[in-house]
């Protein structure tokens, strides 16, 4: 299992500027944009599950607090449907990705 921490820590833009979330009059947090990633995400895959899969994350993200242990196929995942995003400028996305990335990293994962 891989810890996800600090989730409601805020994503800023390389100026270090806190980044508005998608929701109006909110600051966009790294649960927050993972949560936008899930529900925007749609597969190219049919048949795959994978919406079902970004579904079932995204619902356990809404369900947490600051922190959520995931399995190593979940990091997984969400790391390919953060690459593939559309939902996010570059920042957005590089921020994700090497935050999952570390998460996995520290736990000795290597993806």
């Amino acid at each position: 299992m891989i810890t996800l921490k600090n989730l409601d820590s805020k994503i800023t833009s390389l100026d270090q500027t806190p980044i508005a979330d998608l929701k109006p009059g909110k600051t966009l947090t790294y649960k927050s944009a993972l949560i936008s990633v899930c529900e925007l995400h749609h597969s190219t895959e049919p048949g795959s599950g994978e919406n079902l899969l970004a579904y079932d994350i995204g619902t356990r993200l809404v369900k947490t607090q600051n922190e959520i242990e995931l399995d190593e196929a979940d990091i997984a995942f969400l790391m390919k449907i953060v690459k593939s995003s559309q939902v996010f400028l570059a920042v957005v996305i590089g921020r994700l990705y090497y935050y999952l990335k570390d998460a996995s990293e520290s736990t000795g994962v290597k993806k």
